[in-house]
């Protein structure tokens, strides 16, 4: 029986020695008394079965902010290759010479890493870089460049990737710096780029162009002319009372920002961009309104009574939502986004009667609770749509919420690693959030969600980024956000929100561009919601998008060493069982076959 188990153990021994484990090399800093000094340290991966865990060991001790790092690394892999991860279990250890000053500069090389090793790629063992990794897979700056390429130098590596637009040295050239230190140097801005450089393979799937949905564009042109009817009602009305003629100041300013709202929404809408238009409408409704208000110095009687009609308008309104039904996923961002609006419209009204009860002005905080409530109605004409149905069912919502939390926790815990008492904001949005999942509307959950960690993903994002590469930074998100949508497109899923903050977000780019950076991200997070969910035509196969390529040869060896092993420690096991037995004590061998088999 020894000689049995020695087969087994030799065989599987020779499957283990296949197991698949990707490898690069890390440039690091590390500081010797004051001195800032390049340092290099190895990245191991193995990818396992499993439920999604993410396992990371580090010597010597990095902080904590590294390995939060690892993680968006890893989530930001598997969003590039649009599979789904959840089935897996990643293990990464990272060892150096010495101790390596924390940071999320490893990133990016970790990003490639798990790319390789969940296609089954080549590293290129002679190549290293250095940069962070943000949402869509941009490359973000680092510190230490310099003291990196001299490490990458010294351990005979003969090529550096660096994020594009580092500064090596005053008046010195990337190519002139590669020169003088005889090293490749490459600057690269997406994990597309980088991924290349390392392993020569190229995700582009052919030049996809956005195509926008005949569907949506006559719906958000409806929404806009509807929102906009409304702009040139109230502004008319106000004009024949001649209001607008007899204002104070204090009055004379909201409506200069209603007509410069209202000229932005008329450009808009000639361009074609009608969820910019119906936006800028809204904004100058909230201002119209607020007029019109004022303008009728409304008894407390009066007030109370547009109050009671609005709360019945909320009621009404709410009851017709919930009762829809939800089959595509235009469906379910439709009820995303009137749900939100419903939500927002009853807070609103709670404030508005304490407000009231308080004495206080209300007028303002009334026009803006009826026009989100308006804005609501007008979205739901998305609802009920064509479009492939999906198995939205309140336990995928649940799961989805549940993962688009932890992510969006982990960036607020990584953001407030920098600045503890910071991001108070961003902590309310995810407690709105975490509000809904408690109460089990995981639909509104998803968004909430969605939308915190994409704020929390500007945040990151923009670390480091001087004012000036700004423009150039929204250029190349913007181009990563159209990719991604027409990628949906292709495969005949039009994302109307995502594509809605999308346009926004280009509407903004000049006047405002932190908000438009918030607006891509948002583009971001809600163009793909389809991941969560299956095809109800396609319920019985895999989620899995692209299919994850774990070295499938390595895996085969290994699978068919253990069932070599086995098979060959059967037979020899039973050959040297019958040799050291009589046979004579053994009469019945039909019978004693039998209770072995049964062993």
């Amino acid at each position: 029986m020894k000689s049995a188990v020695y087969f087994v153990l030799f065989f599987v021994f020779m499957g283990c020695a296949y197991a698949s484990q990707g490898h690069m090399k890390l440039l690091a800093v590390s500081q010797e008394g004051e001195e800032i000094i390049g340092s290099e340290a190895d990245l191991y991966l193995e990818i396992k079965e499993g439920s999604g865990r993410v396992f990371i060991e580090t010597f010597p001790i990095t902080k904590m902010d590294t390995q939060i790092s690892t993680r968006f690394a890893k989530e930001i892999a598997c969003n590039y290759l649009e599979t789904d991860c959840s089935r897996y279990d990643f293990f990464y250890t990272i060892r150096g010479e010495s101790g390596i000053i924390g940071g999320p500069s490893a990133g990016a090389a970790i990003s490639v890493l798990t790319i390789a090793e969940l296609r089954g790629l080549k590293i290129d063992e002679n190549v290293s870089m250095t940069g962070t990794i943000n949402s869509g897979g941009i490359i973000g700056p680092v510190g230490g460049v310099k003291e990196k390429i001299e490490a990458a130098k010294k351990a005979g590596l003969n090529k550096v990737l660096i994020p594009r637009g580092e500064i090596l040295e005053d008046n010195t050239s990337i190519e002139e710096y590669s020169e003088k230190n005889n090293i490749t140097i490459i600057e690269v801005s997406t994990v597309d780029e980088a991924v290349y450089e390392f392993t020569g393979y190229n995700n582009e799937e052919g030049n996809l162009s956005l195509e926008i949905s005949k569907e949506y564009s006559d719906t958000m042109k409806q929404l806009a002319e509807m929102l906009c009817d409304k702009t040139t009602e109230l502004q008319s009305k106000l004009l024949k009372d001649k209001f607008l003629q007899e204002m104070n100041e204090s009055l004379k300013n909201k409506e200069d920002e209603a007509i410069n709202l209202t000229i932005k929404s008329k450009n808009a809408f000639e361009e074609g961009k009608y969820y910019s238009s119906a936006s800028y409408c809204f904004g100058a409704n909230i201002r119209y309104k607020y007029l019109q208000l004022k303008h009728e110095n409304l008894s407390e009687e009066g007030l109370m009574e547009i109050l009671n009609t609005l709360k019945e308008e909320i009621k009404d309104f709410e009851n017709e939502t919930d009762g829809r039904e939800k089959r595509t996923i235009t469906d379910l961002e439709t009820y995303m986004v009137v749900k939100e609006r419903i939500k927002e419209s009853k807070e609103g009204f709670d404030s508005l009667m304490s407000s009231a009860a308080e004495g206080k002005e209300i007028e303002y905080e009334l026009a803006y609770t009826s026009e989100r409530l308006y804005s609501g109605r007008t979205w739901s004409e998305f609802f009920g749509k064509d479009g492939k149905e999906y198995n939205l069912s309140k336990e995928l919502l649940k799961k989805s919420c549940q993962d688009k939390l932890a992510e969006a926790e982990e960036r607020y815990q990584y953001l407030i690693f920098f600045v503890p008492n910071g991001f108070s904001e961003l902590r309310k949005a995810l407690d709105y959030a975490y509000t809904d999942y408690g109460a089990g509307e995981y639909d509104l959950c998803l968004f909430k969600a969605s939308k915190a960690k994409a704020e929390a993903n500007t945040i990151v994002g923009t670390i480091g980024v001087d004012e000036e590469d700004f423009a150039g930074l929204i250029e190349k998100k913007t181009e990563i956000v159209g990719k991604n949508l027409a990628k949906q497109t292709s495969r005949g899923i039009f994302p109307i929100v995502g594509y809605s903050y999308y346009e926004y977000a280009q509407s903004l780019s000049e006047e405002d561009k932190y908000s438009a950076m918030t607006y891509l991200e948002y583009a971001l997070e809600l163009g793909n919601l389809d991941i969560y969910f299956q095809e109800k035509e396609a319920e019985n196969g895999s989620n899995n998008k692209t299919g994850i390529k774990i070295d499938s040869i390595k895996l085969g060896i290994f699978v068919i060493g253990v069932i070599l092993g086995l098979i060959i420690g059967i037979f020899i096991g039973a050959k040297a069982s019958k040799q050291k037995t009589p046979r004579r004590n053994y009469p019945k061998i039909a019978s004693s076959r039998g209770k072995r088999g049964d062993r």
